[in-house]
């Protein structure tokens, strides 16, 4: 009995002694995790304040931009680099600030534009633009004799495809693929078959957007302004609509009647008087 009461008491000591050494340890635990803490908000309260003064300098750099003063907005959004080479936003920017000095593109803009997607690729906005910049790419070659147009066009509705991949439901994209494969001909990689299919889907997402693809693949000798007009008198005016026939009575050479639809767009929105860039275009 006595030695099995040594033994337990002997228990006893060394757990009382692993508790005291914990004890003991515990405000020093503390205190490290506390410092640690610490350390942890002032690094992120630097890298986010990091980000606030480089998403300040970008937004500098889109105005200056907007201002005109396009080589000022390169050289700020180049400085970037040096800090952060790896800001998607940055890497945009400059790609639209490249295209707004050079409108046939460049090489330069196109780089900054892949890198933006490189660097964030699930951005629906980088994408689009993407394969807006691959449809400019096709029509000059287009419009210039192009040997590969064929295969710019194969490109650009790859990228349009790429969106609906992100987000199956967008329009714009969808019409793009509409007009490419619904007026280009076989040999420029046009195919009426894909062109239907987008259209059908067009038509179950959205009544305006459904109605300005089925135009596309309609006869030449369609009536665009009756067209319109007749599409308005079943759902009603809105600006995208009024636009549409504004243009409308523009390619029949009725400036009045182009008016008359821009003025009543303008009036339910007012950002709509770009509609008026349409008229001096015509003039």
């Amino acid at each position: 009995m006595k030695k099995s009461s040594n033994h337990s008491n002997e228990v006893l000591g060394r757990i009382f002694q692993i508790l005291h050494k914990k004890v003991k340890l515990l405000p020093k635990i503390i205190f490290f995790k506390s410092s640690l803490l610490i350390v942890l908000i002032l690094n992120i309260s630097t890298v986010f304040s990091s980000c606030q003064e480089t998403d300040k300098a970008v937004l500098k750099a889109y105005e200056l931009r907007i201002q005109g003063k396009a080589d000022q907005a390169k050289e700020l959004l180049l400085t970037i680099f040096k800090e952060d080479s790896i800001n998607a936003v940055a890497h945009f920017e400059l790609a639209r600030t490249l295209n707004y000095m050079n409108m046939r593109g460049s090489k330069e803009a196109d780089k900054a534009l892949k890198n933006a997607l490189k660097y964030e690729p699930e951005n629906i906005v980088y994408a689009y633009c993407n394969a807006k910049d691959c449809f400019l790419k096709a029509y000059i070659a287009m419009q210039t004799g192009g040997e590969n147009v064929k295969e710019l066009v194969n490109d650009m509705c790859k990228e349009f495809e790429k969106v609906l991949e992100m987000k199956s439901d967008y329009p714009e994209a969808l019409m793009y693929l509409v007009e490419i494969y619904g007026m280009l001909p076989e040999n420029m990689g046009g195919d009426k078959i894909k062109a239907e299919e987008y259209v059908q889907k067009l038509e179950k997402l959205d009544k305006f957007y459904g109605a300005k693809a089925r135009l596309v693949l309609m006869p030449e000798s369609t009536n665009m302004i009756e067209y319109w007009k007749n599409y308005i008198t079943e759902n009603g005016e809105d600006c995208l609509s009024l636009k549409e026939l504004g243009v409308s009575h523009l390619f029949n050479d009725d400036i009045n009647g182009a008016k008359e639809s821009f003025n009543k767009a303008i009036s339910l929105d007012k950002s709509q008087n770009i509609r008026l860039l349409d008229l001096s275009r015509f003039h």
